[in-house]
């Protein structure tokens, strides 16, 4: 048997015992398999609501050469409400409610996206606060923190403007940090 091939070490991990321990790395493989596919089908089906804000509404518009806007996003007065054309697939419709709203199906990904922009937008205090703290304790449990950081830049240079938002992001980042390697120093004392 001096010439027979041998399997490399990852292919050759098929015994119960062998199964027991990497039992972390396919759990692991099967939560992110998991979110995967929650992500696809939440994409696939829109089981949300969309309401688009007055902003966004008088940009869609006017981009779309349907309606004049003030400079300060306010249509100008007179101009019919529309939720633009109810065949399109990207179609947006009337709630009927007063003042109208216009709405769209939309994945629960996306619906829950903007509304972590708007609260950040409201109270960036507290969107730093919580970023940090997020961020400390991913530092902690050994989680790469490099899709927070993305994602720390990206919502908050949506919601305070990219020059204020990214200085804040990044300051919420490497305070995190800081504190979670501290943190996780003790602990290993």
């Amino acid at each position: 048997a001096a010439g027979a091939a041998r399997l490399p070490p990852a292919m050759a991990c098929v015994s119960a015992a062998c199964l027991r321990q990497r039992w972390r790395q396919l759990a692991v493989a099967a939560v992110l398999v998991a979110v995967l596919a929650w992500v696809v089908v939440d994409s696939l089906q829109k089981g949300c609501t969309a309401v688009e804000s007055e902003g966004e509404r008088v940009q869609r518009l006017f981009c779309d050469g349907l309606l004049n806007a003030t400079t300060d996003d306010r249509v100008v007065p007179g101009q019919p409400f529309t939720c633009g054309d109810p065949d399109s697939d990207d179609a947006w419709f009337s709630d009927g409610g007063s003042p109208p709203q216009c709405q769209q199906a939309a994945s629960c990904l996306s619906v829950g996206f903007d509304s972590v922009l708007e609260w950040i937008g409201d109270h960036p205090e507290l969107g730093w606060v919580v970023t940090a703290t997020v961020y400390a304790l991913l530092t902690v449990l050994v989680i790469p923190g490099s899709v927070l950081t993305i994602g720390s830049g990206v919502a908050f240079g949506s919601a305070l403007g990219l020059g204020k938002g990214v200085i804040v992001a990044a300051t919420a980042v490497l305070v995190g940090a800081d504190a979670g390697a501290t943190m996780a120093f003790l602990l290993g004392r």
